[in-house]
This record gives C-alpha cells, sequence and structure tokens, in this order.
C-alpha cells in the first residue's frame, strides 16, 4: 500500500502541472513510451532498480536516451523521481497518472479476471454494473486466470472485489479450520446411553 500512495502523490503532481501546462495527454504518452522503453530494455530496467549506481549516472542516462523524445518538464520530473530514489516506482506512478487523467474525465478504470474468458454480453454487463455502482464510466480490461477456478476479480480505484472461488474456498477453509470440534463426541449422534 505505501507503494501506491507514493505512486499516487507523484503522479498526482504530475497531473496538477500538466494540466496548468496544457500537456496532459502529450506527458501521459510520453510517460508511457519511457516506462515501455525501460522496461523492454534490460539494461536500463536494471539501472533504474540497482542503487549503488547515482542518482547522476541514472539522470544522465536517462537524459542521453529520452531527452530528444520528451518535453523538459517531463524530464525534470523524470529526475525528481530518481533524486528521490523512486526509480523504480516510474511504471506505478505512470499507471497511476493515467488513472488520474481519466477520473478527471468521469472515467474509472478496471481490470476484470475470469477464470475463462467471458463473452460480449458478459462483458458489457460487467461494465454496466460496475459503471452503475461506481457512478460513473468504467473502461474495462479483461483478463484469463484459470487458477481463480471461478467467479470474477475486480481492480477497480485501487480496490479490489474478490468474488472468485477461489477466494470463496479460502474463506470456507479458514472457518472449518476455527471450528472447535473437541466437544463432539466420537461416536456421533446415533450413539446409546
Amino acid at each position: 500500500m505505501l507503494d501506491d500512495s507514493v505512486a499516487e502523490r507523484y503522479a498526482d503532481s504530475l497531473f496538477q502541472v500538466s494540466e496548468e501546462a496544457g500537456k496532459t495527454d502529450a506527458w501521459e504518452r510520453q510517460l508511457a513510451k519511457i516506462v515501455r522503453t525501460v522496461s523492454d530494455t534490460p539494461f536500463l530496467s536494471e539501472v533504474m532498480r540497482y542503487p549503488f549506481i547515482s542518482a547522476a549516472e541514472k539522470r544522465e542516462m536517462i537524459r542521453k536516451v529520452f531527452a530528444p523524445y520528451s518535453d523538459q518538464q517531463v524530464m525534470n520530473f523524470l529526475y525528481v523521481i530518481i533524486d528521490r530514489g523512486r526509480a523504480s516506482y516510474l511504471g506505478l506512478i505512470s499507471r497511476r497518472y493515467s488513472e488520474i487523467i481519466m477520473r478527471s474525465r468521469g472515467i474509472v478504470a478496471a481490470e476484470i479476471t475470469s477464470a475463462c474468458q467471458l463473452s460480449p454480453s458478459e462483458k458489457a454487463r460487467l461494465n454496466r454494473v460496475l459503471s452503475k455502482r461506481e457512478g460513473c464510466r468504467v473502461e474495462s480490461v479483461f483478463k484469463v486466470d484459470p487458477s481463480i477456478i471461478g467467479g470474477v476479480v475486480v481492480r477497480i480505484g485501487g480496490r479490489i472485489i474478490d468474488g472468485s472461488l477461489s477466494r470463496a474456498l479460502s474463506l470456507m477453509r479458514g472457518r472449518f479450520a476455527s471450528v472447535d470440534v473437541s466437544g463432539l463426541d466420537s461416536a456421533g449422534p446415533d450413539k446409546e446411553n
């Protein structure tokens, strides 16, 4: 949760500045491209995570790679993240920034995971239910994970709604484990006195 709150603060600051500059969408694209490039380049990814590489060295590498293609304000934002030791949060900050933009437009992003592929009508119905519940338009990304056995897991607005069968079974297991059976007679209910 600390990671989320840290990322949210940085993303919110970037959003405020980008709104004032009128560059919200452009900075979102630039930040997403930077995150993708760092993620897809093992060397860059390691440099950003490795604590023994100085902030100055990280800034210089980032400047060489991204400055020709990015607004100076985006580069300054990256430098601040690096200087404060938050370079490993870059991907999370980018996601939170996109979510803040969507919220400002009355849209909430949701990630819906199901055990098997949902039909188009099931997806539409889930979006309608979530939109009604959230009081705004919901844009969902659908994923499949057979390990949840059945039901769905919804991640929306920093919350998780776990309606999976695997979660229900886990809760039942916990309840059964806490039942005190020491007072039950071993012969069962048909024992004669």
